[in-house]
């Protein structure tokens, strides 16, 4: 065993790497039929085409040049690679990745970075050590566990005498595993934010949080779900969502659209802002705080004149919001709330309560009813949008977005995300990208309950066809025996 001064932190966050190959041919293979082979032919022709300049860094074009057929072998060598974080006493962060099957390919290029731009560093052992960029840039070394690379010492001689943890199979086929650990997460040793989320996954009965991202035949799909402990859940599972809640949301401009179901027992909401209390108060700072509850209750009264703990939170099945892009000012600055409650007569004294305050507060927000949801808005014209949706289907996204939903499952919660339609997106890229992504699907969140809790997935699907319709926006040119021919039509 490799010895040193200093304990390394405990692991919050891990982050594994299972058969990357897979992942880089499944993205290649989007290109399939398309005006370019794979990603970096496609690079390479646009850049031809745009007489050597494209609008793109240079490290994202390297990032992207390295998407080719060559590469697929190159990165079986990352298989089972894992990616460590922790804090030390102050609060600052540690990191560790070690590559287990490293032939020597890596630790090479760490040698070569030492070598350009970095310095030889004492030796942990008989085994050298570099540091990748001077002054206290990151530190590689190769022992018998793999090629190892980290941001301190201590970490580093961890990484090179733990190896990757035998305990954490994935049973992930391939793609990305992320592990956040709770009970490592409520170390007095990691900031304020840290053990926020860990009292949170605690609070849930879960003992780790683990996401899992990659591909899904074309699609790219991420998995979150808890792996439970002991604990009893302090939250509810909250109830299922109603389809025709995603009616309200209209088709056009809606940038981002959530709905989601809400457990309305009264014990429920006691221990929701208990946890609200628990994690506020981690921070010594707000120790003093008054209670959530009694805070939010008092801004609801004094806005809508309502009484929350009467009128509301008892009545209250679930919620949906979207918001959209203004017309003339391209910005996310209108949208609406649904709140929708058990019965008319709920929603009505709702509206009756708050309608007159909340124009005295703002002459633009706008309060309606119909049945047992109560609509608010922004303005008259986003109420007028989201009415229309309901009453005309095809002018709402409810339909679309129905059809994505897992069949037979109990769907608590979802959202869409447009990424088209993002504001200011044509500022950062480029004419030909917006106009392909304006036609994509949008990226769908779903929560369904299962019996360990809820299991939530985002999707991004669409992929190939999008690829495909930018690709022949673009003026490629293919270079053949040093001259230039036009790509194929």
């Amino acid at each position: 065993m490799i010895s040193t001064r200093g304990e390394p932190p405990a692991t919050s966050f891990r982050v594994r790497i299972v058969r990357p190959d897979e992942q880089w041919r499944r993205a290649i293979a989007l290109f399939e039929g398309s005006k370019a082979a794979n990603p970096a032919a496609a690079l390479a022709a646009w850049r031809n085409g745009r007489g050597g300049e494209v609008k793109m860094s240079k490290g994202m074009q390297a990032l992207i040049a390295c998407f080719n057929p060559a590469m697929i072998d190159e990165t079986r060598l990352l298989d089972g690679s894992e990616l460590d974080l922790g804090w030390d006493g102050d609060g600052s962060i540690h990191w560790r990745f070690l590559i287990p099957k490293d032939d020597g390919t890596f630790s090479s290029l760490a040698t070569a970075f030492a070598l350009t731009e970095g310095q030889s560093e004492p030796p942990i052992g008989s085994i050298p050590v570099d540091r990748l960029r001077k002054p206290d840039g990151p530190l590689a070394a190769r022992g018998p566990k793999g090629t190892a690379v980290a941001n301190t010492r201590p970490a580093l001689v961890d990484a090179l005498d733990r190896g990757v943890d035998p305990a954490a199979p994935s049973l992930l086929k391939s793609g990305l595993s992320v592990h956040i650990k709770s009970t490592a997460l409520a170390d007095s040793r990691a900031p304020i934010w840290a053990r926020r989320i860990g009292a949170t996954i605690a609070a849930f009965g879960g003992r780790e949080f683990v996401a899992e991202a990659g591909f899904q035949g074309e699609d790219i799909a991420i998995k979150v779900h808890l792996v439970t402990s002991n604990l009893r859940s302090i939250v509810a599972v909250p109830r299922a969502i109603e389809p025709e809640w995603l009616d309200w949301i209209p088709k056009e401009r809606t940038i981002a659209a959530v709905s989601f179901g809400l457990d309305s027992d009264r014990g429920s909401w006691d221990r929701l802002f208990e946890l609200a209390d628990r994690i506020e108060k981690i921070d010594p700072n707000k120790a003093g705080a008054a209670p959530a509850r009694l805070r939010l209750n008092l801004l609801i009264t004094a806005t809508a004149g309502i009484q929350p703990d009467l009128d509301l939170w008892p009545k209250l099945k679930g919620v949906s919001a979207f918001v959209v892009a203004g017309r003339d000012t391209g910005r996310v600055d209108t949208g609406l709330i649904a709140l929708h409650t058990s019965d008319d007569a709920a929603a009505r004294r709702i509206v009756n309560q708050s309608a007159n305050r909340i124009k005295r507060i703002s002459g633009n927000l706008v309060v309606d009813q119909r049945g047992s949801t109560t609509l608010i808005a922004t303005d008259a014209a986003t109420l007028k949008a989201s009415l229309e949706a309901f009453e005309h289907p095809d002018r709402s996204a409810g339909n679309d977005l129905r059809k994505r939903l897992p069949a037979g499952s109990s769907v608590v919660r979802t959202g869409a995300f447009w990424a088209g339609r993002t504001p200011g997106l044509e500022d950062e890229t480029s004419t030909e990208f917006v106009e392909a992504l304006s036609e994509t699907p949008p990226i769908l969140w779903t929560g369904v309950k299962d019996r360990a809790g809820v299991v939530d997935v985002v999707v991004a699907s669409g992929l190939k066809e999008t690829i495909g319709r930018f690709l022949d926006k673009l003026p490629l040119k293919t270079p053949v025996d040093g001259g230039e021919n036009e790509n194929r039509q």
